[in-house]
């Protein structure tokens, strides 16, 4: 489905490494239970990582990584909304959206909005809880520089005798 994250099967057990459109395969093996691939093509600009996740042959959840090179002090809020303008296309409006920033923000006089992500003192995530799928999406930055991560999971739809049965066990 054109819905499903990242063009993959969620539903069906996968046999080979997947094949995904502008990325290669880097390293991991599905018997390891991860599989990476970087982007042959920057998608707005940003350099792009895919980390697929398994268990029994199945993608258990899977996060697409942009950046560090594309991102920097002055354009990494700009592409965390251009991302949240299109994920929100893709999957609906947004669920909700969590900020945390750090007071000493306001006291600091040479600095960058995105600077201060790199300082940990401003924190950003964007959800969508639509379609089958959670998906969050976080700006961070480190010592190599800024990243956007977008996080994608099945919802789990437990079945109604399987949740009883768990419960029994707790």
């Amino acid at each position: 489905s054109t819905l499903a994250p990242l063009g993959l099967d969620w539903q069906n057990e996968i046999k080979m490494n997947p094949q995904i459109p502008g990325y290669r395969y880097y390293s991991g093996s599905m018997d390891w239970g991860t599989l990476t691939y970087t982007s042959k093509v920057d998608v707005l600009d940003l350099e792009s990582e895919i980390q697929i996740y398994f268990s029994n042959n199945r993608i258990t959840n899977a996060i697409l990584i942009f950046g560090p090179r594309g991102l920097n002090d002055f354009n990494c809020i700009l592409k965390y909304k251009q991302l949240t303008s299109f994920l929100s296309d893709k999957y609906g409006t947004l669920s909700y959206m969590r900020e945390v920033k750090d007071p000493i923000v306001e006291d600091l006089i040479t600095t960058t909005p995105c600077h201060t992500v790199f300082l940990g003192l401003y924190e950003v995530s964007s959800y969508w809880n639509k379609k089958g799928f959670l998906v969050e999406m976080k700006l961070l930055g480190d010592s190599e520089g800024y990243y956007i991560e977008i996080y994608y999971s099945p919802k789990n739809k437990l079945k109604k005798t399987k949740k009883t049965n768990i419960l029994k066990k707790l």
